[in-house]
């Protein structure tokens, strides 16, 4: 019965943190400001790189629309939500190379280790204060030829868009 019992819970803790999201999200200021009812959304988007653009974007204008806001232009929005994608480098990951039987080494690709940090500020333009921001990060260890942000990516990033915006509607309280 009690070898049961840790089979359950090694259960659930495995399926908890499979269910995790691969990308993590973070709110460090939620509606901190009081402010009139929202509606209308502009986005901007700083040094996000030219291939990451539409994916972004698309994935931000859909969760804010899901929160209940429409597009506009700058200037009839009355929020402008800021999104800037930093990369920070981390250390190569370095293996010893294999070595051939003559003795020698034998070269293999280098693998560039690096997080993707992405930070969301939504100010209110009718007054020119920030009501919210979040953040996202997704560390990342590429070799080679590797495609990225392919279809599987668009979806991660469009969850963690969802959960970083959940917080978010068309008032601050």
């Amino acid at each position: 019965m009690r070898g049961a019992g840790v089979l359950l819970a090694a259960t659930l803790l495995l399926t908890g943190c499979a269910a995790a999201p691969p990308i993590s999200t973070w709110v460090p200021a939620d509606c901190h400001a009081a402010t009139e009812d929202f509606s209308t959304f502009a986005i901007e988007l700083a040094d996000v790189p030219g291939f990451k653009q539409p994916i972004m974007r698309d994935a931000l204008v859909a969760a804010l629309e899901r929160r209940g806001l429409e597009r506009a232009t700058r200037e009839d929005a009355d929020l402008l939500v800021k999104l800037r994608v930093t990369r920070i480098d981390r250390a190569p990951l370095t293996e010893a190379p294999p070595r051939d039987p003559m003795d020698g080494s034998i070269p293999t690709p280098a693998v560039s280790r690096f997080t993707a940090h992405a930070d969301v500020e939504v100010f209110d333009l009718r007054d020119d204060r920030m009501i919210y921001k979040a953040g996202m990060d997704r560390d990342h260890a590429l070799s080679g030829d590797v495609q990225l942000h392919d279809v599987r990516a668009e979806a991660l990033i469009a969850a963690a868009l969802d959960e970083a915006l959940a917080g978010l509607g068309t008032r601050c309280e």
